[in-house]
């Protein structure tokens, strides 16, 4: 979730729908087709999740640029990262339309009262969702081709000859296209994405996870299986450093999730701090926040507290 770090003086006096805590109310960005240049119309609107409304989330590099990409909300510029500007110029139209909760636009980052409320929302907010969409950013040609990474293989065993032959037989056999599919889910679970600390609670808990580059689907057993280096064996500490990936926490999903605390949304808070304590934050008090989320705890978060008091 964007809490910290982003520059909100552009968007300071737009015009946000109070919400009512008590109601648990949040805003969608609800996306139709229109005839401008961009193909696409906003809106945005105010929905109780008591009520169940029908999303999907997206959960997202953040990225370190100023927000000065525009959007428009009835001809109002709305300014968003270069991240979120370019999912939302990446996804074709059809894949669009309909109610999302993003959170650099469903927030207002100016309201600290309201940070604060939607933040002890999260866990329930992504777990509600018909699906989250983890977006890794645009795609990048993979440059390895799969006689490359054979090449590699062959002089990895030839020169530590410990590894079993029919590990060895096998990568040497494998195509390219099966190949290129290994190459795409570690180049998926390398990304940065996966060191931020608020994507633990966008997609742990969640209904149903789809991992994207671009505009292709990466399968989350992919990436869980690069995460815990189920493919590598013998080669992964010398090439492919699987436990060092950004995304090796995912082993977590499906393993540590609800079903591991009697369908809670929370851990305890020991196993919170253990398990993504590395996880990184822009602002400290993120870092605090995002564990709290995760914890079974009752402390609120305030970002009218300065570091030091966090």
């Amino acid at each position: 979730m964007v809490m910290a770090g982003h520059n909100s003086g552009e968007n300071s006096t737009f015009p946000y729908q109070p919400l009512h805590d008590t109601k648990r109310q949040i805003r969608l960005l609800v996306v139709n087709r229109s005839n401008k240049e961009t193909g696409r119309q906003y809106s945005l609107q105010v929905r109780s999740l008591d009520k169940k409304p029908r999303y999907r989330a997206l959960s997202y590099q953040l990225g370190t640029g100023a927000p000065d990409h525009a959007i428009e909300f009835d001809d109002r510029a709305f300014y968003i990262r270069k991240s979120v500007h370019d999912f939302l110029h990446t996804m074709p139209v059809d894949d669009l339309i309909g109610a999302w909760f993003l959170d650099a636009i469903c927030v207002n980052q100016s309201d600290h009262h309201e940070r604060a409320a939607q933040v002890r929302l999260m866990g329930i907010l992504y777990s509600r969702a018909q699906s989250v969409i983890a977006w890794l950013g645009p795609d990048h040609a993979v440059s390895e081709s799969g006689s490359w990474i054979r090449a590699r293989i062959a002089f990895a065993w030839m020169t530590h000859p410990t590894a079993d032959l029919g590990d060895l037989f096998r990568w040497l056999r494998m195509d390219d296209e099966d190949l290129e599919h290994i190459l795409t889910a570690r180049q998926a679970a390398s990304r940065p994405y996966w060191t931020r600390l608020w994507v633990v609670q966008e997609v742990l808990f969640v209904k149903d996870l789809r991992i994207m580059i671009g505009q292709s689907t990466v399968p989350v057993k992919s990436v869980t299986a690069w995460a815990e280096g189920n493919h590598f064996h013998s080669w992964r500490s010398e090439y492919w450093s699987v436990r060092s990936r950004p995304a090796s926490w995912l082993t977590a999903y499906g393993t540590f999730g609800r079903d591991s605390f009697g369908g809670s949304l929370t851990y305890p808070l020991y196993k919170a701090l253990i398990t993504f304590g590395t996880q990184g934050s822009l602002d400290p008090r993120d870092t605090v926040f995002s564990i709290l989320g995760l914890a079974t705890t009752n402390i609120a978060p305030d970002y009218d507290l300065t570091i030091t008091e966090v």
